[in-house]
Order: C-alpha cells, then structure tokens, then sequence
C-alpha cells in the first residue's frame, strides 16, 4: 500500500467525534495524552512526571511509564471518557446537520470517572516495581470544559483504592490557556480514609 492509499485509509477511518486526542495507533495515543499532561504541569510549574514511554507490553498494563520527581519509575494507565453512542451516531452522519453530541450532566461524569477508576484498579501492572500507580483520564467532550468542570472535580473525593495512587482529569486544548487543563483528583493513598489534591 501506497503511503497516499495509507493516508486515506486513515482518513477514512477518522474518528469524526471528540477526536483532539485521537491517533490511530493506541501506544501512541496514549503515551501523547500522557505528554500533554506532563506540558500541562510544566506550564502551571508542577512537573510531578518525566521521560515518559509506552509500557513494558502493548497488551498489559501500564499503557505509560514515566518517572517521578526522585526518578523512580510510574506506571500510568491512560483513559478516556467519550460518549460511544455519539462516537457511533456521528460516523454514520452524512451531513454537518446530522451531528450529535452528549450533553453530559454532572453526576454523570463523576460516576463515570468512577467507574473509570474502579476498572482500572482491578489490573494487575507489569513491569515494576511502581512508586506509584496514576490514571489520567481525558475527555474532548463538548460539554466537558475546565471553567464547569475544575472546582467540581477538586472537591470530590474518589476511592480509596487497592492499588491505583494517583489520577489525573485532562481538559482538551482551550486556546486561553495555551495548553490542556488538567485536575488532580483526590484520591486517598491505599488503606488509608482520607487523601489530599490539587490541580491546575
């Protein structure tokens, strides 16, 4: 196949909803989210993460490694929050008129985030051994923006958890800022009641 039989294979195959982080190869996409978190914190002067790179296997997890402030190594497992029925309805659409999109509610992100949550602690992570075990979630979604959903996120509590130590929300690229948002999400350390968390 031709490298322009390639290119509009991709095109074809385009994701046509929700689509900013979208990349055809999964690795890559989610070692890209990863890298614009780590942008994200490098511009509000909070690098929590560097050198990141897919995970030991394609198949298992982590999705990402990266290391932390002291250079030891992290395991992040990247995921995003997506309405597939949108997804689905707008590849179908034949006209601009057509499109849809989901006008996501409140409670329903937060139950979202946390089922997210609970999917990923139920893995088991290869590789190792982990300072820490981070899920960043991200969302291109219409109605998903940092200036409705930041204080709402900051305030609430998710987990405890078995094995997951740290998540991320990341907003999709807003021009004002100059990069993709993100909240750090309170998650209480493993076997213990409470946590802490900030964002930016």
């Amino acid at each position: 196949m031709s490298l322009v039989d390639r290119l509009r294979h991709i095109l074809r195959r385009q994701r046509r909803y929700a689509s900013y982080f979208e990349w055809p190869h999964k690795p890559i996409k989610e070692l890209g989210v990863v890298k614009e978190l780590i942008k994200a914190m490098d511009s509000s002067g909070n690098m929590e993460f560097r050198s990141p790179d897919v995970g030991p296997d394609p198949n298992l997890a982590p999705d990402c490694v990266a290391l932390d402030r002291e250079g030891r190594p992290v395991a992040l497992e990247v995921c995003e929050l997506v309405s597939e029925e949108a997804i689905r309805l707008n590849q179908h659409a034949t006209r601009l008129e057509d499109r849809v999109y989901r006008d996501w509610q409140p409670d329903d992100v937060l139950r979202e985030i946390r089922r997210i949550l609970e999917v990923k602690d139920s893995k088991t992570f290869h590789g190792g051994p982990y300072s820490g075990i981070v899920v960043v979630i991200h969302a291109d979604e219409m109605t998903i923006k940092s200036d409705a959903y930041a204080d709402l996120l900051q305030a609430q509590t998710f987990g405890p958890f078995r094995r997951i130590t740290d998540g991320y929300f990341l907003f999709s690229y807003e021009p004002d800022v100059g990069h993709c948002p993100y909240v750090r999400l309170k998650i209480p350390a493993p076997g213990t009641p409470g946590g802490s968390g900030r964002g930016a």
